[in-house]
């Protein structure tokens, strides 16, 4: 599903951790933009932080750290 409500300039990075978290959840819960992947140490970063609904994040917290 692609479903990017935000047109974001072609070279557009986050920058602060508030845009990094609004970043990882909207490819977690909508879809890569341009194909691009998350990095697991990425994830790992952020994932405390993360407002993700329980099973989706029980499925992310599997895939990353294997429990």
């Amino acid at each position: 599903m692609w479903n990017w409500d935000y047109d974001l300039p072609k070279d557009w990075q986050p920058t602060t951790d508030q845009e990094w978290i609004w970043y990882i959840e909207r490819v977690i819960n909508y879809g890569p933009k341009n194909q691009e992947k998350l990095s697991k140490t990425l994830i790992k970063k952020y994932f405390p932080r993360l407002r993700l609904d329980k099973e989706r994040k029980e499925y992310i917290r599997f895939l990353v750290y294997g429990k």
